[in-house]
């Protein structure tokens, strides 16, 4: 008779090939390409130039209405929706309206939008952000907010709201 030798089974687990530390470094550089590549589309988050580019009184609309014009430009490569004039409410201050929102802005495009406000408390008002935040929508579908910068508000409502 022939003895039949019985061998134990191989282990066909798993194994990941390669050291440990070039699986980290593909992790890494992965999300730094998603990174980049989110920051350059501004698919998370807005890239939006915006600055005031006229305000005056508007007598025609009554006591303490105020309009501001403010340019949007979009520095991403895709397209951003303008939804809103106002992200927030601001203490001495209501926005009336605004012209020509919601708008798509296409990549390097810039777009004149105009608030009309109704200062209600010139001293509240003077620490309100008359051009912003605007709301906005992303590429991806995420509401975020979008303001100027260095915006000198006693001048936005010096029309409305004199010093001294």
């Amino acid at each position: 008779m022939t003895d039949v030798e019985v061998r134990p089974a191989p282990d066909v687990g798993w194994r990941p090939r390669g050291h440990p530390v070039r699986w980290l470094l593909v992790l890494v550089a992965t999300v730094a390409l998603a990174s980049v590549v989110s920051i350059w589309f501004g698919a998370l988050a807005p890239r939006l130039d915006i600055q005031v580019s006229r305000w005056e009184a508007e007598p025609s609309r009554g006591e303490g209405a105020l309009l501001v014009e403010v340019l949007v430009t979009n520095r991403a490569h895709a397209a951003v929706t303008v939804e809103t004039g106002a992200w927030r409410r601001q203490d001495g201050i209501d926005l009336d309206a605004a012209d020509r929102v919601p708008i798509d802005i296409a990549p390097g495009q810039t777009v004149a939008i105009v608030l009309h406000y109704r200062v209600l408390d010139c001293a509240l008002a003077r620490r309100a952000d008359l051009a912003g935040p605007l709301g906005v929508r992303t590429p991806l579908g995420l509401p975020r907010a979008a303001a100027p910068r260095d915006v000198n508000v006693d001048a936005l409502i010096s029309p409305v709201c004199p010093l001294g």
